[in-house]
């Protein structure tokens, strides 16, 4: 059984049938092995972004709130992250046409305000408003 505060967006996956959710991080561990998963994944298969993760999430870590992630059978996944700044819903995610990590407006699907990879400059000014 779920908790009020758990559930904060319900989706039906229907290729595997699986009850999925977006949930803010519960531990510091869940946080931890999460961002690990993320890093690995990117060292195998998205190298031109594997160093500005870690500037991107310590600027989301000190500037944003409700950081959150897809969870399936209790654990966290994907490489989507959820957040709000300022009140106001954004995600990360990573565009592989480009090869970037795309900063969206509102959704996975929303304007993208920006785009990072290890070559990027000046990423603050996007988190310190």
């Amino acid at each position: 059984m779920y908790t009020r505060s758990r559930i904060l967006w319900l989706r039906w996956n229907t290729d595997k049938k699986l009850l999925t959710m977006k949930n803010i991080f519960r531990t510091f561990q869940e946080k931890e092995n999460w961002y690990d998963g993320v890093l690995t994944r990117a060292d195998h298969h998205a190298s031109e972004v594997i160093q500005i993760i870690p500037r991107l999430f310590s600027l989301l870590e000190n500037h944003a709130s409700e950081l959150q992630v897809k969870y399936k059978d209790n654990e966290a996944m994907g490489n989507v992250l959820w957040f709000k700044m300022n009140g106001e819903p954004h995600c990360l995610a990573y565009n592989h046409n480009t090869k970037k990590i795309d900063f969206r407006n509102r959704s996975q699907k929303g304007t993208t305000i920006a785009s990072f990879d290890n070559q990027s400059q000046n990423i603050e000014q996007y988190f310190l408003s």
